[in-house]
């Protein structure tokens, strides 16, 4: 019994020890809690606005210009005004469009985080227009840069005159441009790439036969010829003394082909200027560069042409030309009068018909054609003689922006040049001439030249990376057929080709036009 009651005992007062433990325990461990509690719980900080805002816009601004600069191309473009809606995403003035997005400051921002964009418009988009058919121009337009900044506290809304966007994504970019009066144009950017532009030809082209133009007045006078899109017509134009009839001077004809049904329509226009004609278009209408006048034309030819003089300022004949906004560049063609030597390269400003010199070329050009992409002008080859011998292989660029004038050089040399473009290429076309030293009667040299060959030519010039390319064609020049004129229309090369023969008096030599694709 003793020993049953001690046992009892102590199991009583381990129990008791026990529970006093555990309950010890217990204190200490939620003291523990509580101090562990106090170390683990910092005070919850104040996320900065201002700071998540700045990074999503920095985030956005690099991913618009790619770390530095980036262009994106026009995939969509609805036009909205007084007439309707039209869907112009596939119009030649809304395609040739580029938008540079540069990450660098420009002068005028509101906040820490913006951009300048620099806006390639291209050709000329007529937003007032009543069908499709009148938004597209033949005006091509000059770069120009501007900035583009956020809205507000937003940090996927910007804005830039004339222009409010929103980044959706680092392959989308939606808009809308203000056009003329209430008219808007709401388009959709994705980024262009390297495979976007247009490539040089890699394989022969093979020209073909598009239609023929009956004139005396080809070979050796200098003919001038365009194409337009918005007409989907080539122009031709010279001085066709044969249709002088009863008047008292050589009438200048320009000629119009319509791609679409294949008719020709011709205008005659009395006026005494020289053979060598240059032909353009500046906002839907015709402007013929002569020796001495530029004469303008609706593109029907439906209407009397406008004529403006250079007041016996310059005498030109082979002269080159190029436009872009409302100024016609006349490059070289000197007749050897005391007022231009032939390197001068003279602006007409056609808005008030009036002419300057912007700048001078290193060597004296006859013969040499010029072309416009962005804010350059190219001249390739001609000589330095009025009709020379001796063919130049330069390319001489003048940026409109700084002044500056470079000079490339081209694989041959071309006595006259013929050019167009295609985007980001200039297509250049041209005659390479061949001369042998007549002899006298006992055999030697007397120092007459006679030309033997006249060879068709064509290149390509990409202004990306200003590099030129020789193409082969199919073209054969067994009598001595060649190149007269040139142009480039929807990615369509169309020459004026063949060689001078023998017609009855009356009679007009039928000359080829031929077509050839870029793609």
């Amino acid at each position: 019994m003793k020993t049953n009651v001690l046992k009892h005992f102590f199991f009583t007062v381990l129990t008791l020890f026990i529970i006093s433990c555990d309950k010890d325990e217990t204190e200490v461990t939620e003291n523990e809690q509580q101090e562990q509690e106090q170390i683990e719980e910092p005070e919850e900080e104040v996320t900065d606005s201002t700071v998540v805002l700045a990074e999503e816009r920095e985030t956005v601004i690099n991913s618009l210009t790619n770390g530095n600069q980036q262009t994106w191309k026009i995939t969509e473009a609805i036009l909205t005004n007084n007439s309707g809606t039209f869907n112009i995403s596939n119009n030649f003035n809304v395609i040739d469009d580029e938008l540079i997005f540069i990450n660098e400051v420009f002068a005028g921002s509101k906040t820490d985080f913006n951009g300048t964009l620099e806006w390639r418009p291209g050709n000329f988009i007529e937003t007032e227009a009543t069908t499709i058919e009148e938004t597209l121009v033949d005006y091509y337009e000059s770069p120009f840069k501007t900035s583009f900044d956020f809205v507000s506290e937003s940090s996927a809304n910007l804005e830039s005159p004339g222009f409010t966007f929103t980044y959706v994504d680092e392959n989308t970019i939606t808009g809308t441009v203000l056009g003329e009066g209430s008219s808007t144009i709401d388009i959709i950017l994705s980024p262009k790439s390297v495979e976007d532009y247009v490539q040089v030809p890699t394989e022969t082209l093979s020209f073909s036969p598009a239609f023929t133009y009956p004139s005396n007045a080809v070979s050796g006078m200098s003919p001038g010829m365009t194409g337009s899109n918005s007409s989907n017509s080539i122009y031709i134009v010279t001085r066709e003394d044969g249709m002088r009839g009863s008047e008292s001077m050589n009438p200048e004809r320009v000629s119009r082909f319509d791609l679409e049904n294949g008719n020709l329509t011709d205008q005659l226009f009395f006026q005494g200027d020289f053979v060598s004609k240059q032909l353009h278009i500046i906002d839907n209408k015709l402007k013929v560069v002569g020796g001495q006048y530029i004469n303008t034309y609706d593109i029907g030819l439906q209407t009397n042409p406008t004529s403006a003089s250079y007041e016996g300022q310059i005498a030109l004949s082979r002269h080159g030309s190029a436009v872009i906004n409302d100024e016609i560049f006349i490059v070289g063609g000197s007749l050897g009068d005391t007022q231009n030597v032939g390197n001068e390269i003279y602006k007409w400003d056609d808005l008030n018909s009036s002419l300057s010199l912007e700048t001078t070329m290193p060597e004296i050009r006859s013969g040499a054609r010029a072309e416009t992409v962005q804010n350059k002008l190219y001249v390739f080859g001609g000589t330095e003689e009025f009709v020379g011998q001796n063919a130049k292989n330069t390319i001489y660029i003048y940026d409109f922006e700084t002044g500056d004038l470079s000079t490339e050089t081209m694989p041959s040399s071309v006595h006259f040049t013929f050019t167009g473009k295609h985007e980001n290429l200039i297509i250049v076309g041209g005659q390479i001439k061949t001369f042998t030293d007549d002899a006298d009667a006992d055999g030697n040299p007397d120092g007459f030249l006679t030309q033997v060959d006249n060879d068709p030519y064509l290149g390509v010039y990409n202004t990306l990376n200003n590099e030129f390319t020789e193409l082969s064609t199919n073209l054969t020049s067994s009598e001595n057929e060649t190149i007269h004129s040139m142009t480039v229309i929807n990615g369509k090369i169309y020459i004026l080709y063949g060689q001078q023969e023998e017609v009855a008096e009356g009679e007009f030599q039928n000359w080829d036009v031929l077509v050839a694709d870029l793609n």
